[in-house]
C-alpha cells in the first residue's frame, strides 16, 4: 500500500490508496458517449437508454407520473428546469432520487404530481422525457438503490496484454486486502472547487454568510479567467446585483443565489434553500477509511 497520496485527496480525507500498483494511463470522458450512467431502484426499477414500448404501463394510477429523464452533457438540476420550462411547471413539481454527472449520457428516474403522460413527453434534443407508468410513491433519495456504469477508457499507451497483465495484478492486490476503501469521490465535494464539505461544516455552525461568500467567491485555478474575475469582484464589493451581471451563464448555482441575494441580501440561509451540498461527514468518513487502510500495512 502506498501513502503517496496527492494533495487534493488528502484535503478531501482520502489519504491512502490501496493498490501500489501504477495505473494504465489513458483518458476517460474524451466524448459524452464514453460515460453513461444508468439509474437502479430499490425496487428493481431501471432507468435505460435503451427503452423499449413495452416498458410503458400506465394501466395503474397513481399520484405520480413516472418518467425516464435522459440527458447528454447537462446536469440533472439544470436539465430538469429546462424541462419544467417547457412544460409550464414549476422545477419543485419534478421528483429525483439523484444528480447525475454532466459530462456524460444519464438516464434516471424522475416523478412529476398531477400531470398526463401526453404533456410530459418531451424531446428537447440533449434532453428526453419519457413517461413510463404511474405510482402513489414519488422519487427521492431514499429509493435510489444505485447506479450503473459503463465507462470507455480511450488512448491507453500500452499494448492489450500489457494492460491486461497491469489490470490482474491490481485485482491481485486489491484481493489480498480483501477490497477497497469506499472513499467519497472528488465529485461529492465538488470537481472544479471542492468545497461543499467546507460549507457543508460552516451551515451545521449557522455560520450562512460566511457559507454564502466562500461558494460565490472562492477562487480555483481550474476555472476561467471570466469566472474568477467575477468571484474577485464580488468579494470587493459584496455587489450582489451587480456581481450577478458579471457572472458567467455557466455558474448556474452561483447565478441562482446571486438573484436572491440581489432581492434579499442578508437572507443567507434563504439563498442556501435551493442548493445541494454533500455534509462535511463525507470527509470524516473519508478520513476513517484511511486510518484503517493504513492500519492494514
Amino acid at each position: 500500500m502506498t501513502l503517496r497520496a496527492s494533495p487534493l485527496d488528502i484535503k478531501l480525507g482520502m489519504e491512502v490508496y490501496a493498490s501500489t500498483t501504477p495505473g494504465v494511463g489513458g483518458r476517460i470522458r474524451s466524448r459524452f458517449e464514453d460515460f453513461i450512467v444508468e439509474e437502479i431502484l430499490l425496487d428493481g426499477s431501471e432507468a435505460t437508454l435503451r427503452l423499449k414500448e413495452e416498458m410503458h404501463d400506465f394501466s395503474k394510477r397513481g399520484r405520480y407520473l413516472i418518467c425516464i429523464l435522459i440527458k447528454k452533457g447537462i446536469d440533472t438540476l439544470s436539465a430538469i428546469e429546462r424541462v419544467a420550462r417547457r412544460v409550464n411547471v414549476s422545477p419543485e413539481m419534478i421528483g429525483a432520487a439523484g444528480i447525475k454527472d454532466a459530462r456524460a449520457i444519464t438516464a434516471q428516474h424522475v416523478s412529476v404530481g398531477a400531470v398526463t403522460p401526453e404533456k410530459m413527453n418531451v424531446d428537447l434534443g440533449e434532453i428526453r422525457l419519457v413517461p413510463m407508468r404511474f405510482s402513489e410513491e414519488k422519487i427521492t433519495p431514499g429509493i435510489l438503490l444505485g447506479n450503473r456504469f459503463d465507462i470507455t477508457v480511450r488512448n491507453i499507451p500500452h499494448e492489450c496484454s500489457e494492460t491486461q497483465e497491469m489490470i490482474l495484478e491490481t485485482s491481485r492486490e486489491l484481493m489480498r486486502l480483501g477490497g477497497v476503501p469506499n472513499f467519497f469521490g472528488h465529485q461529492r465535494f465538488g470537481t472544479v472547487r471542492p468545497l461543499s464539505h467546507t460549507i457543508g461544516k460552516l451551515l451545521l455552525k449557522e455560520k450562512f454568510e460566511e457559507a454564502a461568500m466562500i461558494f460565490l467567491s472562492e477562487l480555483s485555478i481550474y476555472e476561467s479567467p471570466r469566472a474568477r474575475s467575477a468571484r474577485i469582484y464580488l468579494r470587493e464589493s459584496v455587489d450582489f446585483n451587480s456581481a450577478l451581471k458579471r457572472f458567467p451563464r455557466s455558474l448556474f448555482y452561483e447565478r441562482l443565489m446571486l438573484m436572491y441575494l440581489s432581492k434579499y441580501p442578508r437572507d443567507f440561509l434563504g439563498a442556501f434553500r435551493r442548493l445541494i451540498f454533500a455534509d462535511s461527514s463525507s470527509r470524516l468518513i473519508n478520513h476513517t477509511f484511511s486510518i484503517d487502510f493504513s492500519a492494514r500495512e
